[in-house]
């Protein structure tokens, strides 16, 4: 019985697939996932300090999901489909929007994720969704807030 299990363990491990791990790694690096994190500050405002003097950085979890995801979607066959807004799409289409993404993509996303007032009941499918729109939307809303603050600014009194 166990030459059948060693036999089996030696299959698995010979079959061709992609590592998520992998990828996990190419989705950080891809992000800069080591500048999202935020420095943490004490009562007082300062920054916390680690015993041996390094600051203390706090990274949201939110962006580890996020790169699972880019992750997951890296993974499947170009040929796969996947639901994004509801609407089916080629794997590959996804993908090549993702190689897009940016930490500030990220960035984006979760400062948004973080506004929402009402429940998220399916979160993976809800990020995946907005991964795919940020890349198309980031620039828009930085021009649209933009267009809303000059408006602001110089809007005639009455």
């Amino acid at each position: 019985m166990s030459q059948v299990m060693s036999s089996q363990v030696k299959s698995c491990e010979n079959k061709s697939r992609p590592s998520i791990l992998k990828e996990l790694d190419n989705a950080k690096k891809q992000v800069d996932y080591e500048f999202l994190g935020e420095w943490e500050k004490n009562e007082n405002g300062e920054f916390k300090v680690y015993e041996n003097g390094l600051r203390v950085k706090h990274t949201k979890k939110i962006y580890y999901e996020m790169c699972l995801i880019i992750a997951e979607v890296n993974t499947l066959s170009p040929d796969d489909i996947i639901k994004v807004a509801g609407t089916k799409v080629n794997a590959f289409i996804v993908q090549e929007v993702f190689s897009l993404l940016s930490g500030e993509h990220l960035k984006t996303i979760a400062n948004n994720y973080e506004k929402i007032t009402y429940p998220v009941k399916q979160k993976k499918p809800y990020l995946l969704t907005a991964l795919y729109n940020s890349v198309f939307e980031l620039e828009a809303g930085y021009i649209n807030e933009s267009s809303q603050i000059m408006s602001q600014l110089y809007e005639p009194k009455r």
